[in-house]
């Protein structure tokens, strides 16, 4: 996991925009609130619904840990975009739908909300599923479940990627150095786990990989601290370099759209 970027040891052309500090923020499953103010009642933020008969159901992480809304909005707007601009921005990426195969179903641009209610948060880093033995229910679900999760925050990066990718040709394109990367945490009852999941392109087949970076069983002290250790740390960096890198990739597509 060193090419990765986060040591969690240590302490064709894009489309046009038609005319018209931050911290991490923990959401729970969507809820039926109202939208943030700036979203129209009829923006229609969720994917696409998975294919009749398939077992792949969309996630709903009890939590969401990610960049909140109203934080990224202000980043964009410290990078010569106003308040009005980059709401319109984010919100003009989930509305536009394109095609990215001949015969394909028309997808939304960019996903950056990942539910349609998920209050204040954008490009989610991590989430956190819960389960109860006394319920029937096993940590092996919880896996199961955070690596569908694990998948789709890896494709909003990648869609991200691909977005500033289509404005350039190979030479002139702008170098990406950040490795798509998200975590998940497992529990059940006092047991815990934490897993990362990065994405890799070898050969031009995209491969998803995880790997299981600590577990701890909360009663221990000692685990306990550990595991809080590395919890922070992927804060640290999820407020730090992956949100910087997320700014910095946005403004470059608002450019290339003349927003």
């Amino acid at each position: 996991m060193s090419d990765v970027g986060l040591d969690v040891e240590d302490v064709s052309s894009l489309p046009r925009k038609r005319q018209s500090t931050g911290e991490a923020y923990m959401s729970p499953k969507p809820s039926t609130n109202a939208l943030p103010a700036y979203y129209p009642p009829e923006a229609s933020l969720m994917p696409p619904p998975p294919p009749p008969g398939s077992l792949i159901k969309t996630p709903q992480p009890d939590i969401s840990i990610g960049i909140q809304l109203t934080a990224l909005i202000s980043a964009l707007t410290s990078r010569n975009l106003n308040k009005v601009e980059a709401e319109g921005f984010l919100t003009w990426l989930q509305d536009e739908l394109v095609k990215y195969t001949p015969h394909g179903p028309r997808t939304p641009m960019l996903i950056a909300v990942p539910a349609l209610r998920a209050l204040d948060l954008a490009f989610p880093f991590a989430v956190v599923e819960g389960k109860a033995y006394s319920t029937g229910k096993q940590i092996f679900e919880a896996e199961n479940q955070v690596s569908v999760s694990g998948a789709c925050g890896l494709k909003i990066q990648l869609d991200l990627d691909n977005l500033v990718a289509r404005g350039h040709t190979r030479s002139d394109a702008p170098h990406i150095t950040s490795t798509p990367l998200f975590f998940t945490i497992c529990t059940e009852g006092p047991i815990h786990e934490l897993w990362a999941h990065w994405a890799d392109v070898e050969d031009g087949v995209r491969t998803f990989g995880s790997k299981l970076l600590d577990s701890c069983n909360a009663l221990l002290l000692e685990q306990g601290e550990s595991f809080l250790i590395k919890l922070n740390n992927i804060s640290l960096w999820g407020l730090g370099p992956f949100m910087e890198s997320v700014v910095e990739r946005l403004i470059i597509v608002a450019g290339m759209a003349k927003v």
